[in-house]
């Protein structure tokens, strides 16, 4: 579920932290955030929503974890981002999706 910020905007979901315990099990937040040069207490609040990564950052996550920056930021580890966003979209995108789908299977 989408967090309210400050402005009472609605903030989407990321699913960073998910990520982390995913690829380094057991290993300490502290210990993770030096991979990124930046203190625990920095990373814990990317995590959890109250600071904003940068693209940058993200990219550099995402290397690391050996996934994509969309996955990051759409989905679960384990998750089909792409079945995920499939089902979020409007029936008449369902099926252009499912028309372009059948169209690179034919070539």
């Amino acid at each position: 579920m989408p967090k309210r910020i400050r402005d009472n905007r609605l903030q989407p979901e990321i699913y960073l932290r998910e990520w982390r315990e995913h690829v380094f099990p057991g290993r300490p937040l502290e210990e993770v955030a030096q991979m990124f040069r930046m203190s625990g207490a920095q990373l814990s609040r990317i995590e959890r929503g109250l600071s904003q990564p940068t693209t940058g950052f993200l990219a550099k996550v995402a290397r690391r974890y050996d996934t994509t920056v969309a996955a990051l930021l759409t989905c679960k580890p384990g998750e089909n981002m792409f079945l995920k966003l499939f089902q979020s979209a409007s029936h008449a995108d369902r099926v252009k999706l499912a028309q372009m789908a059948v169209k690179v299977l034919q070539k």
